[in-house]
């Protein structure tokens, strides 16, 4: 075991969250092996620091808070200066409750974030918890609020887009900015006449990969926003055998017109 954690990705590489959850998922006993490994004082640190950082994965997915928290403090003072120990100290503020606490998560996050800024999970974590700042507030910075989309959009980029759960911490800002309305608050998507987010539907082949493509909120601009295409099936006309080029060029085209600004006939470039 602790060859194979030697073999691991630099702890404060993009790689390594995955890694350490990867290895967790395949002990049969995850949390008795890392905690075995951390007791060990003998051990080389960065062993051991690994070994606790897979420990407390476990914990927090299993909302054992209490413990936790016990093991953060235990280890505060040894391990203290890794960054990484920065986003634990602000999970246990953001456990104890409270608008103190939870902006004292923030501000730790903030710094997580500071210093390990291309590792997706700790990026999100600020957005995360700073959202939840704000769902507390009756009205949020303005600064806060452009670095919470800045830092959001960043964390899914860095994932490639391929973790759900930052678009649902998008979404939750997005209502806060109130640029999605419904029924009720909690709705995203809604019928509701002020609603300014709607879903459209239309049955589309699906023996092509174009199908799902054209499917996004991207393509729907040109059919809905735009009026480039009179309905979907216009759109899929267009698709052709260039497949999705056709289309996007004409939403490019649109979208970089120049338009009237009904200020003394200037014009101006839509980007």
């Amino acid at each position: 075991m602790i060859a194979y954690i030697n073999r691991l990705p630099p702890v404060d590489s993009p790689e390594f969250p995955q890694e350490i959850r990867s290895l967790g998922e395949r002990l049969r006993d995850p949390e008795e092996v890392f905690r075995s490994i951390v007791s060990k004082q003998s051990l080389d640190d960065r062993v051991r620091f690994v070994a606790l950082y897979g420990w407390l994965l476990r914990l927090r997915r299993e909302e054992r808070n209490e413990e936790y928290a016990e093991v953060v403090n235990r280890y505060d003072t040894y391990f203290g200066g890794e960054p990484y120990f920065l986003t634990f100290r602000a999970i246990v503020a953001r456990n104890r409750g409270g608008r103190a606490n939870l902006r004292k998560s923030v501000e730790l996050s903030r710094e997580a974030a500071r210093r390990l800024p291309d590792v997706a999970g700790v990026v999100h974590q600020l957005a995360a918890f700073m959202i939840e700042y704000f769902e507390r507030s009756e009205a949020p910075d303005a600064s806060e609020v452009l670095e919470v989309e800045r830092s959001v959009d960043h964390a899914i980029s860095l994932s490639q887009g391929k973790i759900a759960h930052y678009y649902e911490t998008r979404a939750r800002l997005l209502t806060i900015k109130r640029e999605i309305e419904g029924v009720h608050e909690e709705s995203v998507f809604s019928g509701h006449p002020r609603a300014k987010l709607r879903i459209h539907s239309e049955t589309l082949p699906g023996d092509r990969v174009a199908s799902v493509l054209a499917c996004t909120d991207g393509f729907s601009r040109a059919v809905h926003d735009y009026a480039i295409y009179s309905d979907w099936a216009d759109l899929w006309k267009d698709l052709g055998p260039d497949g999705l080029g056709q289309v996007v060029r004409r939403i490019r085209q649109h979208e970089s017109r120049p338009v009237e600004t009904g200020h003394g006939g200037e014009v101006q470039e839509i980007r």
